[in-house]
């Protein structure tokens, strides 16, 4: 079978919004100022460029649609127990409209036990969807899914749940969510594991595309095995698997092989130490955290950062 090479890209950066400017000013003085501590994700950002870094440190701080729908997969397949307590399903409605908005009204009225402001029809004026969602959650600990985004969860989770080989896997593990940390080259480094076993660590991914050339492909276009060394560092345990599921309900579950995980090790020093001098960089000229493919391209000999095919 011929392997496709088509780019899947991050499905949380689909949804990418442009950072403000004070946002990213915000984060380059904490980094200035020494105050970070690096996720996977957010070295794996900064993998692609220092821009990539600050504009998910930025959207870290916020709750978009693919981030919800990852949560859910995570907490009804992992720990279906908690999902009550977690979440509430809102109806499938559509927010844009008078009728959605007083619905959304309501429940935050009910949830809260505050009232929100009515225009002179006596229709709720509300924030923006995501800005609501997260005021309810500040106030009551519980997070209000939109009935599409719950009914998109729920269907990746038991496509997860029926996959045999997905299956094999989630039945050996005996603990979920699990922090982790980590020190490379004096940055602290810290994850949480989705579920782990006695020898088995298991890491659920939801991607665009899971058929299983394309999942492979993003596992490396991704730096999963960054992650995966990360992880297994930490926890001794080098039987890393990822099952991956997009939209159509399609699974594939992938074993990283040990010498895929031992290679990190080089890339991700490497990475950290390029991170540590960056930020020294820009406690004297902020403006390098906006290079972008430039960055990795500048040499002695091509200051600008050109490609030269």
């Amino acid at each position: 079978m011929e392997q496709q090479n088509n780019y899947q890209p991050f499905e949380e950066l689909e949804s990418f919004i442009e950072p403000k400017q004070h946002e990213k000013a915000e984060v380059i003085a904490k980094l200035s100022s020494g105050d970070y501590t690096l996720s996977f994700s957010a070295l794996s950002a900064f993998a692609i460029s220092p821009y990539a870094f600050i504009a998910y440190k930025v959207q870290e701080r916020k709750q978009t649609q693919a981030m919800m729908i990852g949560d859910i997969v995570h907490c009804r397949v992992l720990e279906p127990e908690e999902f009550e307590k977690r979440y509430r399903i809102a109806p499938v409605v559509n927010a844009t409209t008078v009728e959605g908005k007083n619905v959304w009204g309501g429940i935050f009225e009910e949830m809260t036990g505050e009232e929100l402001p009515r225009n002179k029809a006596d229709n709720y004026v509300l924030p923006k969807m995501e800005d609501l969602i997260e005021e309810i959650k500040a106030k009551t600990g519980i997070t209000v899914i939109p009935g599409k985004v719950a009914e998109e969860g729920d269907f990746r989770a038991r496509r997860l749940l029926k996959n045999k080989a997905s299956r094999w896997v989630i039945n050996q593990l005996t603990q979920t969510e699990q922090s982790v940390d980590l020190t490379v080259s004096d940055v602290h480094i810290r994850g949480r594991v989705d579920g782990r076993g006695e020898k088995i660590i298991l890491d659920i991914k939801n991607v665009v595309n899971a058929e299983v050339h394309a999942a492979a492909y993003t596992i490396k276009a991704r730096r999963l095995h960054w992650q995966a060394w990360i992880y297994s560092q930490a926890l001794g345990i080098y039987n890393y698997y990822i099952a991956c599921v997009d939209g159509r309900g399609e699974v594939s579950v992938h074993l990283i092989p040990e010498k895929m995980i031992n290679q990190a090790e080089i890339e991700i020093t490497e990475y950290v130490e390029r991170f540590k001098d960056l930020v020294v960089a820009g406690m004297f000229d902020p403006g390098v955290w906006d290079q972008s493919q430039d960055f990795w391209l500048q040499t002695s000999e091509n200051q600008v950062g050109i490609n030269m095919m």
